[in-house]
């Protein structure tokens, strides 16, 4: 591993288990699909659970014996609301065994429009402005909204580096640590792959079983 020093150093690897359980997700357009891999020794036919959860609400749960080395089940994204999804895997006794997150995007943002009273303002006067707020089918949204407005030849705004209400509720609050421009995953439509290495780095759980 380098260092940012410019050197070298040598990091000891545990030993990688023979036997254990993995838990995958794969996002297509419209569902989640969760496979469950496990080792030879542990297809027993024992029961075992997946509970899929968002903002501390349980969306589904399954249960299944697990009687061969792969399991796969499918997930329906429209059931689930945008933001972080939980996907836990539970032994016989609900114990957690392994734990996946993935971020869902359902494309159910607010549309905002806001055009002024008139295109030339002069100086010192008042700015009336008409707000319309739709949602993804195009219908009319009732809500309480709040205006900030900045000059930007004098800012160094950078939209990638704002901390915004649907950056930190959806996903700042929902992760431990520390993320870097948040809001960065949000910029663009295109980031869902970016997304997805977060919820593998930053939302990696371990569990240790007694």
């Amino acid at each position: 591993i380098s260092t940012e020093e410019g050197g070298v150093t040598t990091v000891a690897l545990p030993i990688p288990q023979r036997k254990g359980l993995v838990l995958s997700v794969e996002q297509s357009t419209k569902e989640l699909l969760v496979s469950v891999n496990a080792s030879r020794e542990l297809v027993t036919g024992q029961q075992i659970a997946l509970i899929v959860k968002s903002q501390g609400r349980i969306y589904g749960t399954s249960e299944t014996a697990l009687d061969r080395e792969q399991l796969r089940l499918t997930v329906p994204k429209n059931s689930l609301p945008t933001g972080i999804c939980q996907i836990t895997l539970l032994s016989r006794e609900h114990e957690p065994l392994t734990e996946r997150l993935v971020f869902i995007d359902n494309a159910d943002k607010l549309n905002i429009e806001i055009e002024p009273a008139k295109d030339i303002f002069t100086s010192a006067d008042s700015i009336k402005l008409g707000v319309k707020a739709t949602n993804s089918k195009g219908e009319s949204v009732l809500g309480s909204f709040s205006v900030s407005v900045i000059d930007l030849a004098k800012s160094n705004h950078i939209e990638e580096q704002d901390n915004t209400i649907f950056s930190n509720i959806l996903l700042s609050s929902e992760l431990k640590g520390y993320i870097e421009n948040p809001n960065y995953y949000f910029v663009n439509n295109d980031k869902q792959h970016h997304l997805d290495l977060l919820m593998l780095t930053q939302g990696w759980r371990r569990f240790s079983r007694k």
